[in-house]
């Protein structure tokens, strides 16, 4: 039983590595709280006009809010934090869409085109060989000058 404990303590992320949705209801509401906050922050009544409030007045989340919470839910905090940090530096004036938004969150990947290709290490060269072969070249320009 204690090993079964200390394993599952092992496998166990920070909170900011974690996908939303495997956190507890209540704290991925806090956190689809927080996100609106903070929409709201960056774009005032833009943001409200288009996504409305994040909680009825009965204290649930909307509808919308629900469906923004499930969208986000299979990204981690890092990548929700970063989302918002590629919004900011986007300088995007209108609040995303929900699907806006999800792409800002995903890493950024390079082509493989794009990679830098790994350093090919000096050719070896045998300088005498190089000048032997220099002067069969020499001979044959010579001899096409000649002709």
């Amino acid at each position: 039983m204690e090993e079964n404990s200390q394993s599952s303590n092992k496998q166990q992320l920070p909170l900011h590595e974690l996908r939303l949705a495997s956190l507890p209801k209540q704290q991925q509401i806090k956190v689809i709280t927080r996100f609106w906050e903070r929409m709201t922050q960056l774009y005032g009544h833009r943001f409200h006009s288009a996504w409305g409030s994040c909680a009825n007045d009965n204290g649930t989340i909307t509808d919308t809010a629900d469906l923004w919470l499930q969208g986000l839910g299979k990204f981690s905090m890092d990548e929700i934090k970063n989302g918002i940090t590629r919004l900011i530096e986007k300088g995007m004036e209108w609040p995303p869409t929900l699907p806006e938004f999800m792409h800002l969150c995903k890493p950024e990947r390079l082509a493989p085109y794009h990679k830098m290709a790994k350093q090919l290490p000096p050719p070896e060269v045998d300088h005498a060989v190089a000048i032997a072969e220099l002067r069969k070249i020499r001979a044959l320009i010579n001899a096409r000058r000649a002709a």
